[in-house]
């Protein structure tokens, strides 16, 4: 424990300032030798157990002080009124502190750009609040505040505001003079519809709404084309609000959670459009399945979908090769396919709570590198079984074709689903080789089938059309 008699050497220089570093020293009361350091610009003091009721009035020394960080003091209960002493303060940390109301006095401070006070009690902000004419962050999070006064929205230099969890319905009408801020933090509150206003704020750059009762977005919204970061989960829209395939800034979504009737189709099929996305969370929405768009969006580094109902590997997912993190949760995931192999800039991956077979467990134990390299090499067992394959069935269909009589071929190329203008370029490129044209159409169905096309159904196709002499014919051959 830090002691009056050795203060001096937990001193140093932090990001430049001159600094005293106390934070998580079982502390009961502050040290009064601290206060003889007047020149001190730095103090932190978080993750103690400091109690107000022994903060001694000499903290007004600190004249100096730009950082005071009094966060995670449980016990603190509420700030000294000696706080709006220190004139220059710049930057206030009292998370976690228990604290029921900001004195009066802090807002004399100002000088103070940033406020941090989440997870107290407040339940409301002084009108006075427009004093902190410089204020930029407000973090107000996991409070009990019912309403804002309409002096806050006095404030022009703020950037940040962040809200969630507290008890707001409603923002002051003067919301769209914060022409200053950047992030909007309203999730988890009361709200039951948007402020239109919101939509004016046209430097917005982050956007949390998510956690509302909320059943639609203002058509205007599409306004706030600076938008990167958008978070609407576990909100309640009867559809998925349309405008958002519009903020073609956007690189991250949030939309998990949702509480909508047909949330199982909660992804759009146009969601191609957010082209810039590199961060999309989709969990708990009973998907699935994933839309063709998602295949197209390249620039995704994180995808989350976990908490659904997948039971396979979307495949396009293996389009995203610049995907970092991909999390696939509680799904009903039973394998990982071998073309997963292809993502190799991937470094995290959470396949956790699927019924799992392959790769074994003891791949999945080993992590991501354990398992892209089992999937790297069965990718590559698989190419040289598919080679072998390949070169099987051509020489199959090179033999077969060889039986075929000339009125047979366009037969088996329109039961094959040919069409009439393919039939005719094969004709035209085999310069009318009879074992030449069957032996193209052959490997064009095997082409445009793909894995569908295996010769047991082959020979159903050449039965269905009574060539049944070549079905055998065929059967001999493979035998």
């Amino acid at each position: 424990m830090a002691s009056p008699r050795n203060i001096s050497s937990y001193r140093c220089v932090k990001d430049g300032w001159k600094t005293l570093d106390l934070s998580n020293q079982k502390l009961l009361v502050i040290p009064p030798a601290i206060f003889e350091h007047i020149d001190l610009e730095r103090l932190d003091l978080q993750d103690n157990n400091i109690c107000t009721a022994v903060v001694p009035r000499e903290a007004a020394n600190l004249a100096s002080l730009v950082i005071l960080d009094l966060g995670n003091n449980t016990n603190l209960g509420h700030l000294p009124r000696q706080i709006g002493l220190l004139a220059k303060l710049r930057e206030l940390r009292v998370q976690r502190c228990g604290i029921e109301k900001l004195p009066e006095e802090l807002y004399n401070l100002q000088t103070l750009e940033v406020l941090v006070a989440p997870g107290n009690k407040i339940t409301t902000l002084s009108e006075d609040v427009d004093k902190l004419y410089n204020l930029k962050e407000i973090w107000l999070g996991e409070n009990e505040i019912e309403s804002l006064p309409g002096t806050l929205c006095m404030l022009s230099n703020l950037q940040t505001l962040s809200l969630y969890k507290n008890k707001l319905s409603s923002l002051p009408p003067g919301i769209a003079n914060l022409q200053s801020l950047k992030m909007l933090s309203i999730q988890s509150n009361r709200f039951t519809s948007l402020p239109a206003d919101i939509c004016k704020l046209c430097h917005l750059q982050v956007l949390h709404v998510g956690d509302n009762v909320i059943h639609e977005l203002p058509e205007n919204i599409t306004k706030l084309t600076k938008l990167r970061v958008l978070s609407i989960s576990a909100s309640h829209f009867k559809v998925f609000p349309a405008q958002v395939l519009h903020l073609w800034a956007l690189e991250e979504l949030y939309m998990g959670r949702w509480s909508g009737p047909g949330r199982r189709s909660f992804v759009p099929k146009d969601i191609a459009m957010l082209r810039n996305l590199k961060r999309l969370a989709v969990d708990v929405c009973g998907l699935e399945a994933l839309p063709d768009g998602v295949g197209a969006l390249t620039k995704l580094e994180y995808l989350s979908l976990s908490y659904n109902r997948l039971s396979y590997l979307p495949p396009q997912i293996l389009t995203l090769t610049n995907l970092k993190v991909l999390k696939l949760k509680n799904n009903g995931i039973t394998s990982l396919p071998p073309a997963m192999h292809r993502l190799t800039n991937i470094e995290q991956i959470d396949v956790s709570g699927n019924p799992l077979t392959y790769p074994p467990a003891e791949v999945l134990n080993g992590g991501v590198a354990d398992i892209m390299a089992f999937l790297t090499e069965e990718a590559r067992l698989e190419r040289i079984r598919r080679e072998r394959e390949d070169r099987e069935f051509s020489r199959l269909m090179n033999a077969l074709s060889a039986e075929v009589e000339r009125a047979e071929w366009r037969w088996i190329g329109r039961e094959l689903g040919l069409t009439d203008l393919e039939l005719h370029a094969i004709q035209e490129n085999a310069q009318d080789n009879l074992q030449e044209q069957t032996y193209r159409v052959l490997m064009t169905w095997r082409e445009q089938a793909g894995e569908c096309a295996t010769l047991d159904r082959l020979v159903e196709h050449l039965r269905s059309i009574r060539l049944h002499h070549l079905a055998e014919t065929l059967q001999d051959m493979r035998e």
